[in-house]
């Protein structure tokens, strides 16, 4: 919708009507189209559902779904960028990654992360390390 109103005010500016008023009506008009079509369609599930289809599963269990990314058009580069963009670097750290009804891809990391169970095993050893000292320093006393 953004890239719609902000194509309609350019040209307002920049085209050959560059009247400020031609801009606005443009970019009302799409503001009023849009929330009336939503209004519509919030009460119309199905209708909803028909137009905007079914959120696609691209990633399960760390394996990119091919088949979904090629029925959504989405290359296996796209979907890397969008991984990263949500702080996520490896495909194989994903439990889902989700291409919402709206366009944006949804990430849910599997838990515990690599990250986390790296973290845990260093916290674990630590503690282990403690408990030595502690013996060590009671023996000695």
């Amino acid at each position: 919708m953004r890239l719609l109103i902000s194509n309609v005010v350019q040209n307002a500016m920049i085209g050959d009507d560059n009247s400020v008023t031609s801009g606005l009506i443009g970019g009302l008009a799409l503001v009023v189209v849009n929330y009336f079509v939503v209004r519509f369609l919030f009460r119309r599930a199905k209708l909803d559902r028909l137009i905007e289809s079914e959120p696609a599963v691209l990633i399960r269990d760390g394996q990119i779904v091919h088949a979904s990314c090629g029925r959504e058009l989405i290359t296996e580069d796209e979907l890397l960028a969008a991984l990263r963009r949500q702080g996520v670097a490896d495909p194989t750290d994903v439990e889902q990654a989700i291409l919402e009804t709206s366009g944006a891809i949804s990430v849910i990391p599997k838990r515990p992360t690599p990250a986390e169970e790296r973290q845990s095993e260093i916290m674990a050893r630590l503690d282990e390390l403690l408990r030595e000292l502690r013996c060590a320093g009671g023996a000695a006393g």
